[in-house]
């Protein structure tokens, strides 16, 4: 997925599949691409990661989650 400028900072927004217990098993950039892994294993949630990235090698702060892109990224806006 693009990232996303706010207030000056760079947000990159990642697509999860998860265990119920939001264990992360993979993460990707399109919700097509996970959904697709799903119907692979024939399990799995998907969850939005929304991370402040913090440097030019593109590592980033711990991510808030969202079962949508909008739910996870106002949770990291209100952080910021």
């Amino acid at each position: 997925m693009k990232d996303v400028l706010y207030k000056g900072y760079t947000i990159k927004i990642d697509v999860a599949v998860c265990t119920e217990e939001k264990e992360i098993i993979d993460e990707f950039d399109t919700v097509n691409e996970a959904k697709a892994f799903i119907k692979e294993q024939g399990w799995g949630e998907i969850w939005y990661l929304a991370a402040e990235v913090i440097n030019k090698e593109g590592d980033t702060n711990p991510a808030c989650w969202g079962k949508t892109r909008e739910e996870a990224l106002n949770k990291l806006k209100k952080v910021l």
